[in-house]
């Protein structure tokens, strides 16, 4: 645990804005660079609590902050690196598609769908995490139908016409939220650089909201290991084996893992 002071840069220092924030203070945005906003916030919750007012993030700072729930532990971010890895997690992710997407009444939905427990465990986790360090941060969009994906490309708003990696549950749009709804006005430099920091993809920016965790190179090698994990249980389902998540199989899936 390193002392935080001006000049300090990096996701520890953006974890401690976001609790100055949380205690009513202006470190002036969760940026990651401790700077002269920071340092007076800090100084001024160190004064607060009977603290040195020196403005820098030490022992005892930490150990007051701790009192007030803050937590100064990083969460190691491990990305999957070799083949194997990689082909564990797209069939832990094809696994959770077949059991938890596919048998959801919002399946075949054609509107925008914000039902987090669609999305794979690990990237909810992050999605969450994320919306809590950035003050106005919302989940927006979890999973995406292949209905409402086609509508979207052909309005000219995605790039992908059918199974996106929304439609796996591996990819999320987090969007901020003020008195007048939704807007994408907002410290997309932060959160965009929270995305990469915990292991998720980034796209371009003309797509500032989105995150998700295959890179686009593996995006075809998880489809295709998706198919297969369908076809395995169409197989167990006694139903046609075409690794097509349709209505019938939809049907059979529900069956077989006794969703309600």
């Amino acid at each position: 645990m390193r002392t935080l002071k001006k000049g300090s840069r990096g996701s520890d220092v953006r974890k401690w804005q976001s609790f100055l924030i949380k205690q009513g203070f202006k470190p002036g945005g969760v940026d990651g660079d401790f700077g002269q906003n920071t340092h007076n916030a800090t100084v001024a919750f160190q004064k607060k609590h009977g603290l040195e007012s020196d403005g820098m993030v030490g022992k005892n700072t930490f150990s007051k902050a701790a009192e007030l729930g803050y937590d100064y532990t990083l969460t190691k971010i491990i990305t999957p690196t070799s083949e194997k890895d990689i082909d564990k997690l797209f069939d832990n992710i094809a696994n959770h598609f077949c059991k938890v997407v596919v048998p959801s009444s919002d399946y075949f939905k054609n509107s925008i769908c914000s039902n987090s427990d669609l999305l794979y465990p690990s990237i909810r986790n992050k999605a969450e995490k994320i919306c809590k360090q950035v003050p106005n941060l919302h989940i927006f969009e979890t999973y995406r139908s292949n209905v409402r994906q086609l509508s979207l490309f052909k309005q000219g708003f995605s790039k992908c016409s059918q199974f996106g990696m929304h439609y796996y549950g591996v990819a999320v749009d987090l969007v901020f939220k003020d008195g007048k709804g939704w807007t994408w006005d907002g410290d997309y430099k932060t959160v965009r650089q929270l995305y990469k920091e915990n292991g998720l993809v980034v796209l371009g920016m003309w797509d500032l909201a989105h995150a998700q965790i295959p890179e686009v190179k593996q995006q075809t090698s998880l489809r295709n290991i998706v198919k297969q994990k369908i076809k395995y249980y169409q197989k167990k389902c006694g139903i046609a084996v075409d690794g097509d998540a349709g209505k019938n199989t939809q049907s059979a899936f529900r069956e077989l893992f006794k969703y309600s």
